[in-house]
């Protein structure tokens, strides 16, 4: 067991990242831990996005409600998926953030940058897809 920055207790769970097509939408299921002190995993993450605009991917929802513990490094790797989806004209959207996440978005001013959504429906709804 690990103890979170508010004194949780969590077990130690390294990133994954699952990919499913909903209509022209990719979703990808972020879960586990996206920080610095878990090697790659911001790498990963990035690397999952990049390979998405290789393949012409338009619009993007990142679920993060299974994110057990990010920290900058992990913010970064979202922040850099975000302006490279934009510098493409392409949209990247997030969902079910935690309330930890919410937090640290506010924080940083990054939830002035990221279109945040509670549901993949509503996040669906506003790529024009459901």
């Amino acid at each position: 067991m690990v103890r979170g920055l508010y004194g949780g207790a969590h077990q130690r769970m390294e990133m994954q990242i699952q990919k499913r097509v909903v209509g022209p939408v990719v979703v990808l299921d972020v879960s586990g831990r996206l920080v610095l002190s878990d090697p790659g995993s911001d790498a990963q993450f990035k690397d999952c996005v990049a390979e998405l605009l290789e393949s012409g991917t338009e619009s993007v929802i990142v679920n993060v409600a299974g994110v057990t513990d990010i920290d900058t490094s992990g913010l970064s790797a979202l922040v850099s998926a975000h302006i490279s989806m934009a510098r493409t004209s392409k949209r990247l959207k997030l969902i079910a953030p935690t309330p930890r996440m919410r937090h640290l978005l506010h924080v940083s001013r990054l939830d002035a940058v990221f279109d945040v959504c509670a549901t993949e429906e509503e996040a669906l709804a506003g790529f024009g897809s459901t």
